[in-house]
């Protein structure tokens, strides 16, 4: 893959996590609830690949900018985690 390809392919990922906060917003789960999983790659080392050969935007950009757009749309649910009972018609 050439160095100009990894570009949209990192911008690619920052508009899904856009997405993922705007579909979540109209939910009663957190709208920001990908931030969560960049959190466990960061903590568990992440990728020692440099930002500008990596195939994916920085775990820790991503949190920061999922929680960003996150605090400035009208989600239901910011911060708490989905109430118990919605996870009983899962079960």
């Amino acid at each position: 893959r050439n160095l100009g390809a990894l570009k949209y392919s990192r911008c690619h990922e920052t508009q899904a996590d856009e997405f993922s906060v705007k579909v979540l917003a109209t939910t009663d789960y957190k709208c920001n609830g990908a931030a969560g999983f960049f959190t466990k790659i960061q903590a568990s080392g992440g990728s020692r690949t440099p930002a500008f050969l990596s195939t994916h935007p920085d775990p820790g950009d991503r949190v920061t900018n999922i929680n960003a757009t996150a605090n400035s749309s009208n989600c239901k649910n910011k911060t708490n985690p989905a109430p118990e009972s919605g996870w009983a018609k899962f079960k």
